[in-house]
């Protein structure tokens, strides 16, 4: 089981000590870079031994295969690699805000799984703002998952086969990087198309207008697999939305190992991805709703404000918006600084200025609502709406008026 909360990652530390009679130890990210440059030379480009290990090194190697078995956080900061604003290839660590909320939603239901005996996995519905790493974080817990355990089923799928193939292009990332104490013998890889390993482990690449059988069938997205990891992303330009619940989602069994990953911008309301949300914020089936505001990444969406700037009547409104709503979704009361409301008020001048508010108000969302904006036009434009919406007051109450049966 992959380990994110860290009662958990204690609990699991402790039985893997007593059951390999050692004790582990965390080593700093320092100590694992010397240690993995000293193993370098220890197999050559074809995997083949050509020295013998140290002492020590044993111990090393040995330790890390265990403490990245009992712990995601320890393993991702350690040897998860990604791609860098486009430019670079470089650590994940340290998370962005963003990233750790979605952790630590997460890390609460394994919780609910390991201690309570809940007999399900972590399935999550992630809605976000633009470019928060969603995605990056969604792969790395996959390669980590199919690198530190066995027989693990995988899927990987975005709307249209390119986007997945960008998308699962971050977990061949992550395993190309890791060290050869680290990473499973590849027995099957095919670019952008699936990844196996000799541990049992495998997972497959699909997308929105997959196909199976005949030439033109479609929506058998993961039928004939049992699968325990899967990340879907870009739901809301999806197609074919009915092939999730009717081909996918029953390959997905109830168990405490799954982990379901479905997370998306917002596009219009009414649509499968705005339906598939509002039922898992009503509580109803396996999905847990998590919402990352645009802000919750103070260092991505922020423009130095001029010191003779002060910002107009709607992006305060809007920052109480923020105020009011977000202790919600990031679990702490939220005050906008002066570089990040002037970030917000100069892009969404851009957006209004070339009639798209509503394509802003979607991708830069402070709350659920907020995202799931019609994007067609109406008898009252998107402006009138969120001013209306911003200026109401709070309810305060609801009062039913109705008349004695039989009464005229």
């Amino acid at each position: 089981m992959a380990i994110y909360d860290k009662d958990v990652i204690a609990a699991r530390i402790a039985s893997l000590e007593q059951a390999f009679d050692v004790e582990l130890r965390e080593y700093t990210p320092d100590q694992v870079l010397e240690y993995r440059g000293r193993l370098g030379d220890a197999i050559d480009e074809k995997g083949t031994p050509t020295r013998g290990l140290a002492p020590d090194e044993l111990a090393f190697v040995h330790n890390e295969r265990l403490m990245s078995k009992a712990s995601f956080p320890y393993w991702a900061e350690r040897y998860a690699y990604i791609n860098i604003q486009g430019a670079d290839v470089g650590p994940m660590y340290p998370l962005w805000e963003s990233q750790r909320l979605i952790l630590e939603q997460i890390a609460k239901l394994e919780k609910r799984s390991y201690f309570d005996g809940h007999p399900d996995g972590i399935l999550v519905n992630i809605l976000k703002a633009r470019q928060l790493g969603a995605s990056t974080i969604s792969e790395c817990m996959g390669a980590h998952r199919v690198t530190t355990q066995m027989n693990i089923f995988g899927l990987v799928a975005a709307d249209v086969p390119e986007q997945s193939g960008f998308t699962f292009d971050m977990l061949e990332r992550v395993v190309d990087h890791l060290p050869w104490y680290m990473k499973p013998v590849e027995t099957d890889h095919v670019k952008n198309t699936e990844l196996a390993f000799d541990t049992g482990s495998h997972v497959w690449v699909g997308s929105g207008k997959s196909t199976r059988g005949t030439v033109g069938k479609r929506g058998q997205l993961g039928r004939g697999k049992t699968l325990s990891y899967v990340h879907l992303t870009e739901l809301s330009t999806w197609e074919d939305t009915e092939q999730i619940d009717d081909a996918l989602m029953p390959t997905v069994h109830i168990h405490p190992r799954a982990i379901v990953l479905f997370e998306s911008t917002a596009k219009g309301r009414r649509n499968w991805w705005h339906d598939h949300w509002t039922t898992s914020k009503k509580g109803i089936g396996r999905f847990t709703p998590v919402f990352i505001p645009w802000y919750a990444e103070k260092s991505r969406y922020r423009l130095p404000a001029p010191i003779n700037w002060y910002a107009n009547d709607e992006t305060l409104a809007h920052a109480r918006r923020c105020e009011e709503t977000g202790p919600r979704w990031v679990g702490r009361q939220v005050q906008l600084n002066r570089d990040q409301l002037y970030w917000y008020e100069h892009t969404r001048a851009t957006f209004e200025e070339k009639d798209r508010l509503y394509a802003f108000l979607e991708e830069y969302c402070a709350d659920d609502e907020e995202a799931f904006q019609y994007a067609g036009f109406g008898v009252f434009n998107v402006k009138v709406i969120e001013r209306i919406r911003s200026q109401a007051k709070p309810l305060v109450g609801v009062i039913e008026v109705s008349r004695p049966f039989g009464s005229i």
